[in-house]
């Protein structure tokens, strides 16, 4: 094996990950959107100046090195297969369709980006970092101007916390509540690495402005999220469970002291008396139109699925395709000019890519779960740097994307590709420290 395909901990240690930062500034502008504030960087192109800067930091700093994992050729062709299911679409003109097209590459773009920047473990925490201080002055500069009088959107009866800068994306609630959601993970896992005990303060009231945006979001689907992910918490650290069962505890305070709408919202249902905490009839209508909603986005999902089983319908496609499984078929503002999303992952990937996309993506996770519990068992990686609590958090958080899937139409979520991208370049660094000639399978 060539000696400079082996990154070593005291240069890693020395050297400064350039395109690390300039990835982390990449995330920045795909997760906050600036251009929807400062119409100027839409006009220069900023994310794309910012990834062109990316690929020319990996060239200069020598890490365009082969990488090439039975991970990256799986999405390759997952990529491929919902291109041809756009080709074959027969709403390929919709609009959700089309932003799609002019969007979902930007991504592909991002997971090899960090392939290539992350070579060491200590490269994946310092990404994983950039992701937590991204979320945290996002989430912050959001709730600023939320306390002031903005930052919401009045939806289904109640006021919702959004993102500061964000149009239709993370400018709906849901999106709001379900960035706040996945950013806790990547915060646990950085809490778990750090010595500073000023990080860590900063981490735990992350952790509670977190779960304050996912109360505030009105999203129930990212509430339920919240008590999944501590429960697997409780299973992988039994030693910690006082610090989880108080975030319990916390979240639930929030939703007993948030407005009667937002008490409702979540109290309320879950004890099936609308009454007890001073609901209406109208919100308890909405409330269960929503849980019947992400059913039925299953059962379309199905069936459009037994229509057009090879190729699906295309991505983006299924709000409007809806309609030839379901003459009622919902829309945004009642009058079916703006169809609504499925809101189950699970129906909108079986209905948008069709049978060879789903074969596809379930044969990605099926490698990532493999790979992710090959790094669970790992004693140690570059001289002492555990890889187990990094295969727990893998783990832990796509199996978060794989609970919250079933209440939102996340197939085309940024978490993806980032975990991914994680995933097989820590593999790949592994399999290089042994001395192994062969990447990783």
């Amino acid at each position: 094996m060539e000696e400079d395909w082996t990154i070593e901990p005291t240069a890693a240690k020395e050297r400064l990950n350039y395109p690390l930062l300039l990835v982390t500034l990449y995330l920045w502008a795909l997760i906050t959107t600036p251009q929807n504030r400062f119409e100027f960087l839409g006009a220069i192109q900023f994310e794309k100046i910012i990834m062109a800067a990316c690929w020319a930091a990996l060239a200069l700093t020598g890490r365009l090195r082969p990488k090439a994992t039975v991970g990256t050729f799986l999405l390759i062709l997952f990529y491929g297969a919902l291109f041809m299911s756009f080709l074959f679409s027969p709403y390929s003109g919709y609009a959700a369709a089309l932003h799609w097209k002019e969007t979902y590459w930007k991504l592909i773009v991002l997971y090899f980006l960090i392939l290539f920047s992350v070579d060491s473990m200590r490269d994946a925490v310092q990404l994983i970092a950039g992701q937590v201080i991204v979320l945290f002055l996002y989430e912050a500069q959001s709730w600023l101007d939320y306390i002031r009088g903005g930052s919401y959107v009045y939806q289904q009866g109640m006021r919702r916390i959004v993102g500061l800068w964000s149009g239709g994306g993370i400018g709906a609630g849901n999106a709001f509540g379900s960035m706040a959601l996945m950013g806790i993970p990547f915060g646990m896992f950085w809490y778990s690495k750090t010595k500073s005990s000023k990080i860590r303060k900063l981490l735990l009231f992350f952790f509670i402005m977190s779960a304050a945006s996912i109360v505030y979001s009105g999203t129930r689907g990212a509430f339920l999220g919240l008590l999944f992910l501590v429960l697997m918490v409780l299973a992988y650290r039994k030693k910690k469970a006082r610090l989880f069962i108080g975030l319990i505890l916390l979240v639930v305070s929030f939703a007993a002291f948030a407005p009667p709408y937002l008490k409702h919202r979540y109290l309320d249902q879950m004890t099936f008396n609308y009454k007890q905490f001073g609901g209406d009839q109208a919100l308890d209508k909405s409330a269960a139109e929503d849980a019947e909603g992400r059913i039925q986005g299953l059962e379309d999902g199905w069936r459009m699925f037994l229509k057009r089983s090879v190729f699906g319908y295309g991505p983006g496609a299924s709000p409007i395709a809806r309609q030839e499984v379901r003459t009622d078929a919902p829309s945004v503002n009642g009058e079916g000019q703006v169809f609504m999303q499925l809101h189950n992952f699970y129906g909108q990937i079986l209905s948008e890519s069709g049978i060879i996309g789903t074969g596809l993506f379930v044969l990605i996770l099926a490698r990532y779960f493999a790979q992710a519990r090959k790094l669970k068992v790992r004693d140690s990686f570059e001289t002492g740097h555990s890889t187990i609590q990094f295969g727990r958090f893998l783990s832990l958080s796509i199996m978060l994307l794989l609970f919250y899937g079933f209440a939102s139409h996340l197939l085309y979520d940024y978490n993806w590709l980032i975990l991914f991208a994680l995933c097989d370049a820590l593999s790949v660094a592994a399999w290089r420290e042994e001395g192994m000639e062969r990447l990783p399978a």
